[in-house]
């Protein structure tokens, strides 16, 4: 029997629920923030090893690279996040830790392992609505 492959855990750092699209399609809607705690909402999205069928998903084959795109009522952040892939020692079935600020995204490993000169802090860009 196969592996399933980890999901990723990506959390809305923002006040305002958002609209997450991977890779070219859409991933789902992320509430935000509790207005009482500043408690972040998630959505749990499912892992692609090979790009072809990561539209929607997380790409965690090849180099990681996956196009984001997070729009928000007052704008929409864009930009290329990459996440860990078997080559640095991070397992397809693991599953991973992405937090998204309208600037910058963050992925770790659930046991809060960044791997610091690939993933930390990655740039977005954000772009405020009409």
């Amino acid at each position: 029997m196969a592996d399933t492959l980890g999901k990723v855990y990506i959390y809305n750092l923002f006040n305002e629920e958002a609209t997450l699209s991977l890779n070219g399609g859409p991933a789902g809607t992320i509430n935000g923030w509790d207005a009482k705690t500043y408690q972040p909402s998630s959505l749990a999205v499912g892992s692609a090893k090979h790009k072809d069928e990561a539209i929607g998903l997380v790409y965690r084959g090849g180099d990681g690279s996956n196009t984001v795109v997070v729009a928000w009522v007052d704008g929409i952040a864009t930009g290329t996040v990459v996440f860990p892939t078997d080559s640095d020692d991070v397992r397809l079935t693991d599953d991973l830790v992405c937090y998204i600020a309208k600037n910058q995204a963050f992925v770790e490993t659930i046991d809060g392992f960044v791997k610091p000169d690939k993933n930390g802090n990655q740039p977005l860009t954000f772009a405020e609505g009409s």
